[in-house]
């Protein structure tokens, strides 16, 4: 047999969900249970932990899915829009730019090669 608060904090975990309203202050047990009755629902003490089952088709009371508010899309100005797209044009020709010296590096690197391959060694006595 469950006692008037756990009476209180089943019904307010469904509360939440499913808009029972327990009044405020002294209540006795059999006026929670009326309450829930009227709903259509009935308490299932025997079960681990309580529950509520609806008194007509015997299903357990469903809680609502949580709704989750999305955040309005951020308006971009077109001046905005523009900085933005400047700004990586930018990053796109720096980096072709790094990519462009890297390659003449490279070239001047491997010309310096065929060079040292063309000199013969000394002979140091």
């Amino acid at each position: 047999m469950l006692s008037v608060p756990e009476l209180k904090r089943m019904i307010k975990s469904y509360d939440e969900l499913m808009k029972l309203k327990v009044p405020k202050g002294r209540v006795k047990r059999e006026s929670i249970i009326k309450l829930i009755e009227d709903a259509g629902y009935k308490v299932n003490e025997d079960s681990s932990p309580p529950e509520l089952r609806h008194i007509k088709t015997g299903k357990k009371m469903k809680r609502k899915p949580e709704v989750v508010k999305l955040k309005p899309p951020k308006v971009v100005s077109q001046e905005e829009k523009d900085k933005r797209k400047k700004a990586k044009e930018d990053k796109v020709k720096k980096e072709s730019e790094k990519d462009e010296i890297i390659k003449t590096l490279r070239m001047e690197i491997a010309e310096l090669k065929k060079q040292m391959k063309k000199r013969k060694p000394t002979n140091l006595k």
